[in-house]
């Protein structure tokens, strides 16, 4: 009686080398794994980005409550007053 052959979806390899058992992962898992890698890479951006525009804000507002606290010193009691309430 003949046997039947089995066929596999998974390719079997003939190395039991773990290089290129690594190397067939990633060439079977390329496309979520560069979705993964590129989500995370556009994360990263968004991370930087904001933490610029923080340290940027911050930035200002130092100038601009130093600058505001000229006029205090100088005895300008109102235009102290106009500068402070805008950095506010």
């Amino acid at each position: 009686m003949a046997q039947a052959t089995t066929r596999s979806s998974r390719r079997t390899s003939h190395s039991d080398d773990p290089l290129e058992y690594a190397l067939y992962w990633l060439q079977a898992n390329a496309k979520p794994i560069g979705l993964i890698v590129g989500g995370l890479a556009v994360a990263t951006a968004a991370i930087l980005v904001f933490r610029a525009s923080e340290q940027s804000k911050r930035e200002r507002a130092f100038v601009a409550l130093y600058s505001a606290q000229g006029p205090l010193s100088e005895g300008n009691l109102p235009q102290a007053r106009t500068d402070l309430s805008q950095v506010v």
